[in-house]
């Protein structure tokens, strides 16, 4: 009876341990062209449906739009792909959604190989097999690019896209809207050439009756955020001013989400409120629909460049578990030879409390693009690896369990961390951040002797070197007195 029982045990904690590690994976898509992912889908056998544009040319450098695909990766991390051919045309997909009837529709822009004067708005419709049904381009008169960052369906089958387009020869940005009904056709369609800004976010608000737009720079509010309000036949109806905290103008990218009917989120990314320098952080406020600032916080490394993931920087499922995705230490241009850089994963609940913050990369340029909550309770993160042989990024996608993690697996792809040791090698300090509750660290020399041992050490935590000569330590870091992880470093004379 005894071994029964403990049998019975043993599958259990077996059947606990395997659901742990379902659902999450990472994969690394590898090719020397120039690409970029962006939002996926979920579908209902929780596939995960990722948008992919090539580009002539290298990041930072003249290119193009080339063509454009769909991946699909299952929940164990397989792929296939569905590529598509418009004759004599460059094209681009930028956003797709589900359907009612469990296809997609897809909008993204399209030119003429040849020419490539002008831009085409691009719409194709797909069953649930990614055939096409139908395909309908749009030629937009003097205008050079463009790019559609929303995609709203109506009650009556319509839909509207939000976006920008850039009039050519101006730099200027302006914003697009265009409303569609379920065959593609366009039954109204505007450019707003009175407003100019660096980039556009957009909400549909819950009766679908107002679409609120978000950005910098536009009049009446050119010194700060503002929200301009339309309706849906696109007439304009008032502009606001979206309050922020601390010193400068709220900055891109901005990222935006109901929370409920009254009250949404939004990210971008700001100086630090109290720094004396220009040190960007990742920044979240809540709002309600009069645009009171209800909930403020920042997040990020001091003393780095850090920002939203560049086309979707934060989601969620059910809004007491919001997952955010940031990019640190950013380099401006092309990453000097060997640059290493990290970015996070973070989870609060709706009051913007913070549940964890976890770290990847830490072995090359890391850029992350997307991240969206998924129906498992995790999410699904969108990143891009630089390559410093083809000067090219490669695309890696992380899908992670609800506490931000790969399990299950030991990875070359990515490493994962639940804290951060920097700078390495050191002289007089290292800074320690981590985010563990009961958290104490020890630190030990090449002969495993214990030379630094710290408790209560959740935050930012700056451990004083001065007293230990010049060498190789390891670094132990435990929470609840559970072992976690280790961090080689070097002590400098």
């Amino acid at each position: 009876m005894k071994k029964i029982i403990f049998l019975l045990i043993l599958f259990f904690q077996l059947v606990n341990c395997l659901k742990a590690q379902v659902n999450t994976f990472s994969f690394l898509y590898k090719s020397r062209l120039n690409k970029v992912s962006l939002i996926p889908v979920e579908d209902s056998d929780n596939n995960y449906i990722v948008p992919m544009i090539l580009f002539t040319g290298k990041p930072w450098a003249p290119s193009d739009m080339d063509r454009a695909f769909l991946m699909k990766l299952t929940p164990k991390g397989d792929t296939s792909c569905y590529y598509y051919t418009i004759p004599d045309s460059a094209f681009s997909f930028q956003n797709i959604i589900k359907t009612s009837d469990d296809g997609y529709l897809v909008a993204g822009a399209s030119k003429a190989i040849i020419t490539r004067d002008s831009v085409n708005l691009l719409l194709i419709k797909l069953n649930n097999k990614f055939e096409i049904e139908w395909k309908k381009h749009y030629y937009l008169y003097g205008n050079w690019e463009m790019g559609i960052t929303k995609i709203f369906p109506l009650d009556d089958n319509d839909f509207i896209l939000a976006g920008m387009v850039t009039k050519f020869p101006s730099i200027f940005i302006y914003p697009y809207l265009v409303r569609i009904d379920q065959y593609g056709n366009i039954t109204r369609e505007t450019i707003y050439n009175s407003y100019c800004g660096s980039r556009y976010e957009y909400l549909l608000n819950s009766s679908k009756t107002r679409i609120l737009m978000f950005a910098n720079g536009l009049p009446p509010h050119s010194n700060g955020l503002s929200v301009t309000i339309f309706d849906t036949t696109f007439t304009y109806l008032s502009s606001h001013v979206l309050p922020v905290l601390g010193i400068g103008v709220g900055g891109n990218p901005f990222h935006a989400k109901w929370l409920n009917d009254t009250n949404f989120i939004f990210s971008y990314q700001k100086r630090l409120v109290g720094s004396p320098f220009d040190d960007k952080e990742f920044t979240i406020q809540i709002h309600d629909t009069l645009f009171n600032l209800l909930q403020f916080d920042q997040f990020g490394l001091p003393d780095s460049y850090d920002c939203p993931a560049w086309v979707k920087g934060f989601d969620f499922r059910h809004p007491d578990t919001i997952f955010y995705a940031a990019n640190i230490g950013l380099a401006f241009g092309p990453p000097p030879s060997g640059y290493t850089n990290w970015f996070m994963i973070r989870q609060t609940d709706g009051q913007l409390n913070e549940r964890y913050r976890h770290f990847y990369g830490g072995d090359s340029f890391y850029f992350v693009d997307h991240i969206i909550a998924t129906s498992d309770g995790g999410c699904f993160v969108g990143s891009r690896k630089f390559d410093f042989g083809t000067g090219n990024f490669e695309l890696l996608f992380l899908k992670l369990n609800s506490d931000g993690m790969l399990v299950g697996t030991n990875d070359p792809d990515i490493q994962q961390r639940m804290s951060l040791l920097y700078p390495n090698p050191a002289y007089q300090e290292v800074v320690l951040e981590t985010y563990l509750d009961e958290s104490t660290i020890k630190i030990f020399d090449v002969n495993g002797r214990t030379v630094g041992q710290y408790s209560g050490v959740k935050g930012k935590n700056a451990i004083n070197l001065n007293g230990l000569p010049a060498g190789v330590y390891v670094l132990s870091l435990y929470a609840k007195e559970k072992f976690i992880e280790n961090y080689k470093f070097i002590k400098k004379p």
